[in-house]
C-alpha cells in the first residue's frame, strides 16, 4: 500500500484495492447518515423542518464521501506510482471507483430511508408525498 507500484500488475492491485475501499467508505458514510439523522432534534410544532436539514446532511455526507474517496486514493495509491503510463490508467479508476462509491452511498442511503419506517427520523429525509 505504501510502497512504489512499478509495474502494471502491481497497479492492477491497487485498481481492485481502489473499488473495494471505496465501497468500504461508502458504507461507513451511509452508517454516518444514519447517526447523523437520529442525532438532529424534531423541531416543536406544526412547522417541523428537522427534515429538510437531515436531507441537507443527507447530502452533504454524499459530497464529502467523493472527497474521501479520491483523498483516500490519492494519498494511498496515486502518490506511489512511477511510470507515466500507469498513473494515467490508475487516475481513471481512481475516478470511476470514487464516482461509483458515491453512486452506491445514494443508492444504499436512498433504500434505507425508503425502507424506513413512517414517522422514524430516519424516513423524515425524503417522505412521502400526500395526495
Amino acid at each position: 500500500m505504501f510502497s512504489p507500484l512499478r509495474s502494471a500488475p502491481e497497479v492492477s492491485q491497487a485498481i481492485t484495492s481502489t473499488y473495494l475501499f471505496d465501497i468500504i467508505i461508502a458504507v461507513v458514510f451511509v452508517l454516518l447518515m444514519v447517526l447523523v439523522a437520529n442525532l438532529v432534534k424534531w423541531q416543536p410544532g406544526k412547522n417541523d423542518r428537522s427534515g429538510s436539514v437531515r436531507r441537507i446532511w443527507f447530502f452533504v455526507l454524499m459530497a464529502v464521501n467523493l472527497f474521501a474517496c479520491l483523498s483516500f486514493d490519492f494519498l494511498a495509491w496515486f502518490n506511489y506510482i512511477n511510470l507515466p503510463a500507469l498513473v494515467s490508467k490508475y487516475t481513471v479508476a481512481m475516478i470511476v471507483a470514487s464516482i461509483v462509491s458515491t453512486v452506491f452511498y445514494f443508492g444504499l442511503g436512498f433504500l434505507l430511508v425508503k425502507l424506513a419506517r413512517i414517522g422514524t427520523k430516519l424516513q423524515s429525509i425524503f417522505p412521502k408525498k400526500d395526495r
